[in-house]
């Protein structure tokens, strides 16, 4: 028997088993387990507390744990002084046994070892966590002792009482019992416990401390409990298999206390990004789902959280999102907006990460479309909350070329239909929607015109004309040379049934040879020609799904041309509207599409009719016209507006591969340009221009220096002078 061991059962017990309640450790749980026969009172609490300054021994809790048992029974009776002293000493033993503990896993731990220091640290993690709740519900916070009330003193004579030292107060020792007991959960304790068995008691003993104090209004602030409780939580969760119960108590504090949310989501954050841990957010989507946030008031707050959860475990391993696809469709009935707005988010982060390959099999790309369809139903979800941030989704995915180019009229569709909403903040995005989506187009760039495209179309018709007429041709050659070589070994059969059967032997023999010779001379140039027709089909067939890919991006080209013919009249008609906002977001929609002119000949119409504007009785009208006229005849900056370039980037826009069709199409597209047989047009430009993403080929304009107020005051001149000739016109 060791030392070790020995010394334990001097006093009767091996195994220190942490209690359901604190209290209960005053009566013997189990045969050899440890319990506090003798529970001191407060005189020899102080008396103790004297002699016991120099402890540093680990070993010496088994024989005091009785002492710091009793100053939490006598808690409230215990002066300040006294009860720091004992976290001192606690923390103390703690540094000194961590560090002997590590040590010996690191060299090999024998039984006895390990029961050893296993007793020692349940001991040390069960004061210190039973200390942190009942330093917190210590409602009195005072300096002086409790037992003693001292007389008043200026801030000045405390100063000098304390050496200069910080006032003693529960919270500062309650930070400090929370970190001693994240030290012990850093060290690598797991080690001492079996590996398949988890200590649930100890689970429960260590983690209700967190959640007593999530419970606490802004305990968030502090900055010693923002570092260390989610860093407990962690832990246990990632070590000690504590996801169920964690997913639970989150639950539950963010329904009642939502200020402390933030504690939450970055244990949430650690998992799964430094821990790679998936567990506490599948079994916090589970209890999710289960949830009922209604639309109450007092839900609103934590569906605001619970939405936080959702969105940010799609944003951080959009893998649990896919593989819970039905759970998170099944919150798009939530009564609570913000659910459906996160579930409406995660499901486009789904898209957007995992579904937007070129290489995509049919289940893959089945699940796309499903979910683009999702998306596109909410766009007329009964709230407008959700309907606005429906669109902003559709906004990024368009920035971000994820929406495949077959579906990208169906999209447009969706923000011309929201151009007649009745909220103002619905219509403000569809605007936006339509205007990112004209900018992204797969179909012209900015000095296209449909005279142009429709050539060009006409000039992929006339070739995929001429390729199919070419593939019957051979089709049909085909079906005549078989129809010979049924007849001639018809003929064959009936010519070797006819001949003379008194040839001699030998005869019969010379007569086979030369024939298999004249007939394996025959058979290869046949067999060659037959490979090359063969081969010539099948390079005609793909070409044949080539040109019909770019008829098909031509004919959608040109309806999504009438399209935003259609928009820039519903675009206009918010220039009456009685809400400045409308007014404001169709200046923005036309002065991004100003390169467009070629393309679209009704914008110039309506630029004019917005410079009409000018003689609005709003100050902010008549600037934002200014502004808009000097943007579009004296600025050459980028196409693609700066809003739009800071989303691509928040939300993570990244050069890289298209679509299946896009690419499919350019790829088509590159290939009917180099075919010779394609007739072109020697004024136009290469069809392969047709495909690149919009450009601006402006000539740079010669600026003149000027104050800014001086060319504030001559553009608004000239916007006045446009929108009189316009109305001399009329």
């Amino acid at each position: 028997m060791s030392t070790r061991n020995s010394e334990v059962e001097i006093n009767g017990w091996t195994t220190f088993d942490v209690p359901n309640q604190f209290e209960d450790l005053q009566k013997q749980l189990a045969t050899g387990s440890y319990y506090v026969q003798n529970v001191l009172d407060l005189a020899d609490i102080n008396t103790r507390l004297q002699n016991l300054s120099r402890i540093r021994e680990p070993k010496e809790l088994l024989d005091m744990f009785s002492l710091f048992y009793s100053i939490a029974i006598h808690f409230d009776k215990v002066s300040i002084t006294g009860r720091s002293q004992a976290v001192e000493i606690l923390l103390r033993l703690t540094a000194s046994e961590m560090s002997e503990a590590q040590r010996r896993i690191h060299i090999g731990l024998s039984p006895d070892d390990r029961r050893f220091h296993l007793n020692i640290v349940k001991m040390l993690s069960c004061l210190l966590a039973e200390y942190i709740i009942r330093f917190d519900n210590d409602q009195a916070n005072k300096s002086s002792d409790f037992d003693m009330p001292a007389p008043k003193k200026g801030k000045k004579a405390k100063e000098a009482e304390n050496g200069g030292k910080p006032i003693l107060t529960s919270d500062s020792l309650r930070d400090k019992c929370l970190k001693g007991v994240c030290d012990i959960l850093r060290s690598h304790i797991k080690a001492l416990w079996d590996s398949s068995i988890i200590d649930e008691q100890f689970v429960k003993c260590v983690t209700k401390p967190c959640y007593h104090l999530i419970r606490r209004t802004d305990i968030a602030k502090n900055p010693i409990v923002k570092e260390n409780l989610p860093l407990i939580l962690t832990i246990m969760i990632n070590k000690f298999e504590h996801a169920r119960e964690a997913s639970i108590q989150f639950i539950q504090a963010v329904k009642l206390y939502d200020s402390n949310s933030s504690l939450l989501i970055t244990v949430l954050n650690s998992l799964l990004i430094d821990y790679q841990d998936t567990s506490l957010a599948i079994e916090l989507l589970k209890e999710i789902c289960e949830t009922n946030f209604v639309a109450a008031q007092a839900d609103n707050a934590s569906a605001k959280t619970m939405a936080t959860f959702i969105i940010d475990m799609a944003r951080l391993d959009p893998h649990i999102i896919r593989t819970h696809i039905d759970q998170i469709t099944d919150l798009l009935t939530a009564e609570s907006h913000h659910i459906r707005v996160a579930a409406l988010t995660a499901l486009c982060s789904v898209i957007e990460k995992l579904l937007s390959s070129d290489e995509l099999d049919d289940g893959q790309r089945k699940m796309r479309d499903d979910l683009l369809q999702i998306l596109r139903e909410h766009v007329s979800d009964v709230t407008a909350f959700v309907r606005q941030h429906c669109l902003q989704l559709w906004t990024l995915l368009v920035i971000q070329k994820k929406v495949p180019v077959r579906q990208y009229i169906r999209a447009f569709e969706l923000g011309l239909d929201r151009l007649r909403d009745s909220a103002c903040a619905v219509r403000k995005d569809a605007v936006t929607l339509v205007m990112h989506m004209v900018l992204n187009n797969p179909y012209f760039v900015v000095d296209s015109t449909r005279a142009q495209f429709e050539e060009r179309q006409n000039d992929a018709e006339t070739k995929l004309a001429e390729l199919r007429q070419e593939l019957d041709k051979l089709n049909k050659n085909r079906k005549e040379d078989k129809k010979i070589e049924e007849k001639k070994s018809q003929s064959d059969d009936e010519d070797s049934g006819a001949e003379d059967k008194s040839f001699d032997e030998d005869n019969e023999m010379n007569v086979d040879n030369n024939e298999k010779k004249e007939t394996e001379e025959n058979k290869e140039p046949n067999e060659d020609q037959s490979l090359q027709e063969t081969l010539n089909r099948v390079k005609i067939e793909e070409q044949i799904i080539r040109v019909e890919e770019i008829v098909a991006l031509f004919k959608d080209g040109l309806q999504f041309m009438d399209l935003i013919e259609q928009a820039n009249r519903h675009v206009v008609n918010l220039f009456n509207s009685p809400t400045l906002a409308d007014c404001k977001q169709a200046v923005d929609f036309f002065v991004n599409l100003r390169h467009y002119r070629l393309v679209l000949p009704n914008i110039e119409q309506s630029l004019r009719l917005m410079f009409s504007l000018i003689w609005s009785v709003d100050k902010s009208i008549c600037e934002a016209i200014t502004q808009a006229f000097v943007k579009i005849y004296f600025d050459v900056g980028p196409t693609i507006p700066s809003a739009g370039r800071k989303t691509a980037r928040a939300g993570g826009a990244k050069k890289g591969k298209q679509t299946t069709s896009r690419s499919k199409a350019k790829a088509a597209q590159s290939d009917d340009d180099d075919d010779d047989d394609l007739k072109e047009n020697s004024g136009d430009d290469d069809d392969e221009n047709d495909f690149k993403r919009p450009m601006r080929k402006e000539p740079k304009v010669q600026t003149i220096s000027r104050s800014k107020r001086g060319a504030a005051v001559t553009a608004r001149k000239k916007a006045a002078v446009v929108a009189s000739d316009d109305e001399d016109d009329d």
